[in-house]
């Protein structure tokens, strides 16, 4: 009986730092208004949102405070399928606190909330772009770039035709439901549009250095040189066809993306909500610096295009750069010199 009680005890224990999302048990999220340190940082990085540029700053911040897994990739152990995160954090003889800022969708990181699995709880972040620009570009990242397909407005018209399907991308990659209840997943959701500003409220609500978010975007970087085919990237347009804008304003490609928005206006709204928390004076003060100091990092750190390697490789891109990981926190060493000078001028 007395085991029986005792078994009964866990249970509500458990229950109680558990919720549902799609079915599935998962340990709370971080709730510690200090997490850096108490919680692991778990960037869900979605497609063509900035994510590379903002999981170097995740990097940044994991190698300033003590993080494993700040050089590592966690795909990199070769595990797929359930339970792949805890197989790779162990192959990887990774501790805790650790980061991971990876392109895994919500469903794949629900190892993490297993309290069985962590100590620490994980701080959950993401970013939203406005959908019809994400599309847009995702069709430079995909086939004007990755495939060297002419960038017309007849081949982006049936790529916006063809690709966004029944479902919105976000919703779908944070694990489904209404947009509240995907927003309510994450401590964090920046917005690719007011891309310095959600650096900065980040910055006040992890309570780190403004030197751990200045960065070196990583689709630029000096190059304009895709990381992984070594292709020049194909700017885009400003400019398109009535066609096309027909089509994005139709009622047809608004349903595609209608959830979508709504999670990128809710991102949005709670984005200035955090403003008015850390209140607009501090907050508009810190944001000026933070771009006085980010013209002053990139002029000093950012590499041109005559020093890159003549053959361009992943492998000799991230060695003239110095990334931490593939194209993520590129040239650091040199942002962290430039930032550690300021503090001792």
């Amino acid at each position: 009986m007395k085991q029986l009680q005792l078994l009964m005890v866990a249970m509500l224990i458990v229950m109680r730092q558990a919720q549902t999302v799609e079915g599935v048990q998962i340990e709370r999220k971080c709730t510690d208004t200090s997490p850096v340190g108490k919680c692991n940082l778990i960037f869900v990085k979605a497609y063509k949102v900035g994510g590379s540029t903002f999981s170097g700053t995740v990097r940044q911040i994991g190698a300033s405070n003590g993080y494993s897994g700040t050089h590592t990739r966690m795909d990199s152990a070769g595990y797929r399928g359930p339970g792949w995160l805890a197989k790779s954090f162990r192959a990887l003889r990774m501790t805790e606190p650790f980061l991971v800022s990876e392109h895994h969708g919500w469903s794949s990181l629900l190892d993490l909330r297993v309290a069985t699995q962590f100590k620490l709880p994980p701080y959950y972040m993401a970013f939203v772009r406005e959908p019809t620009s994400r599309w847009i570009s995702l069709f430079y990242h995909e086939e004007a770039t990755r495939k060297g397909i002419p960038d017309t407005d007849e081949n982006i018209l049936n790529y916006l035709k063809t690709r966004p399907k029944n479902r919105s991308h976000f919703i779908r990659y944070y694990g489904g439901g209404e947009p509240s209840e995907v927003f309510s997943r994450f401590n964090f959701m920046g917005v690719t549009e007011r891309f310095d500003e959600s650096l900065v409220a980040l910055m006040f609500k992890l309570k780190v250095n403004m030197g751990d978010i200045l960065y070196i975007p990583s689709k630029v970087a000096g190059t304009s040189v895709d990381f992984l085919t070594g292709r020049q990237l194909v700017r885009k347009r400003s400019n398109h066809s009535r066609a096309v804008y027909d089509f994005i304003n139709s009622t047809q490609f608004q349903l595609h993306i209608n959830s979508d928005k709504e999670l990128w206006t809710l991102a949005n709204s709670k984005l200035d909500l955090y403003i008015a928390e850390i209140g607009n004076e501090t907050f508009y003060s810190a944001l000026k610096e933070f771009k006085h100091q980010q013209h002053k990092v990139q002029d000093h750190c950012q590499m041109t295009a005559k020093q890159l390697p003549q053959r361009k490789t992943l492998q000799s891109l991230q060695k003239y750069f110095g990334c931490m990981s593939e194209d993520e926190a590129c040239s650091y060493k040199c942002i962290q010199q430039y930032w550690k000078t300021q503090m001792s001028s």
